[in-house]
């Protein structure tokens, strides 16, 4: 699924998600994005997910909401993996921040530079993501 602000990809192998945020990201685009992964992951059962911030050129998500960030659930269930990549420094701190937030109830977070790093963790290839239709 393209919604022009970032683009779903899973890989049914391996029960991974993959959004992949486009060159802007505000707090509105990255909500949209949480909510379509957790339509998602309601859907069709539990998967791990990875959060692809390398095409981000304007990073637009506030302090308040990075703090927001850290409490709250996330849109895959607490026992499935979440990677983070953000090979961007002030995206890599951010997520960094965000990760130092959250409690083991709400899931671990694990931030990367790479999303060659993040597909090596599930043993996972590119071509192993199709794209996912939510309408």
């Amino acid at each position: 699924m393209t919604v022009g602000d970032y683009t779903l990809r899973y890989d049914d192998k391996h029960h991974v998600l993959l959004i992949a945020f486009g060159k802007q990201l505000t707090n509105d685009i990255f909500m949209a994005g949480y909510d379509a992964v957790r339509r998602f992951a309601a859907s069709r059962g539990p998967c791990s997910m990875i959060a692809d911030f390398s095409a981000v050129e304007n990073f637009d998500l506030s302090n308040e909401f990075l703090r927001r960030l850290g409490g709250m659930s996330g849109a895959v269930p607490a026992e499935m993996k979440r990677i983070a990549v953000a090979p961007q420094p002030v995206i890599y701190g951010a997520a960094r921040a965000v990760q130092a937030r959250r409690t083991e109830s709400r899931g671990d977070l694990t931030v990367l530079r790479t999303l060659d790093e993040a597909n090596t963790i599930f043993g996972a290839r590119a071509s192993d993501f199709v794209a996912v239709d939510l309408t």
